[in-house]
């Protein structure tokens, strides 16, 4: 399961230098104030979110909590690939 884990992150987003360093910034504030137990790579993933103003879509629940606490636009994984199912159907339908 690591190894799945390991090959989704293999591409990064890549990001301009401002948007690095507000990442970065973002980043360093979840780690300091979160009070859930959440991964270094995790926080990660959800100060690009948030910076970004990228949908985050996971099946965590630590990261869908923050997430929701933050404010941060969130997806839950399973609904997320039903969404696009159904939006294939219409489309398909059309």
């Amino acid at each position: 399961n690591d190894i799945e884990y390991i090959k989704n992150r293999e591409y990064p987003i890549k990001v301009s230098k401002d948007e690095k360093i507000e990442i970065e910034k973002t980043y360093d504030f979840i780690l300091r104030t979160v009070s859930i137990d959440i991964s270094k790579t995790d926080i990660m993933y959800l100060s690009y979110s948030y910076v970004l103003m990228i949908p985050l879509v996971t099946d965590d629940a630590k990261m869908l909590e923050f997430a929701k606490d933050a404010g941060i636009v969130h997806l839950h994984q399973i609904r997320n690939l039903k969404y696009e199912f159904q939006k294939k159907l219409l489309k398909d339908c059309v």
